[in-house]
């Protein structure tokens, strides 16, 4: 986190906060009235850049965020996280935002390609804040897209090998990809993702994960010359299975 964010930023970011706190909780943790808090977050005003910078800091000094995720990002009784509570809250998908942009810094980013359609969310809220195209990969042929870049992976959890499709004219050459994904296990989606980036001569520019179940892919991605990674939140050593909701049904 960065604490010279412009004060846009982090008006914006304070507005995400507020789906987790009063705007009396926010006065003492910040140290800002209530009332300049309520003026910022209603877009009646700006903060000066001396206050926003402090605000910041504050806000990286109490670890608001971590705490935020700590919170949404659990596992259930069943050994499960349940992804919904991340990729259906707008608060929380907003923080996931303030992460990706903090992330992307001054980079320019083409495309955000979300590497499954439960991704999408997560994806769509990131491509508004670092103002990029946002698109699904899909698994099954749709008649309205008429062109697709398909490449296969091994599925572990279904046991056979599973399409990922893009629409072709999605990605052209030297076109900037961020890949996010809300939930890594063993990566090989990320991989057949990446693959299909390639092969469009497009750039992958890096990837936003939100959770990662283990570590193997990491070291992969950055053997495919991926260097950019990112991820929310490492739950590799957690002892917990893979899967989104409470069942097992993810085919990454």
């Amino acid at each position: 986190m960065k604490a010279n964010s412009s004060p846009q930023i982090v008006v914006r970011l304070l507005s995400a906060l507020k789906g987790f706190f009063t705007f009396k909780e926010l006065e003492k943790l910040l140290g800002v009235p209530l009332q300049m808090l309520w003026r910022y977050t209603s877009l009646q005003a700006v903060p000066e850049r001396t206050t926003a910078n402090r605000i910041m800091q504050r806000i990286e000094d109490l670890r608001l965020i971590e705490k935020i995720l700590d919170e949404v990002i659990k596992v259930n009784k069943y050994g499960f996280i349940e992804t919904w509570r991340y990729s259906s809250n707008i608060y929380v998908l907003n923080i996931l935002g303030y992460l990706a942009h903090e992330f992307v810094a001054n980079d320019d980013i083409d495309v955000v390609l979300a590497v499954s359609e439960e991704a999408l969310p997560i994806a769509t809220v990131i491509a508004d804040w670092i103002k990029a195209n946002v698109c699904s990969t899909s698994r099954e042929l749709c008649l309205n897209i008429e062109k697709y870049l398909v490449d296969f992976y091994p599925s572990s959890t279904l046991k056979r090998i599973v399409p990922l499709l893009v629409p072709r004219d999605l990605l052209s050459p030297n076109t900037e990809v961020l890949l996010v994904d809300d939930l890594v296990n063993t990566g090989a989606s990320l991989n057949a993702a990446l693959r299909l980036i390639r092969s469009a001569h497009a750039k992958p520019w890096g990837v936003f994960a939100v959770v990662s179940l283990n570590t193997g892919w990491l070291s992969r991605l950055r053997e495919m010359g991926v260097n950019h990674i990112y991820v929310a939140r490492d739950l590799s050593n957690a002892g917990i299975h893979f899967g989104r909701l409470v069942t097992n049904l993810s085919a990454r």
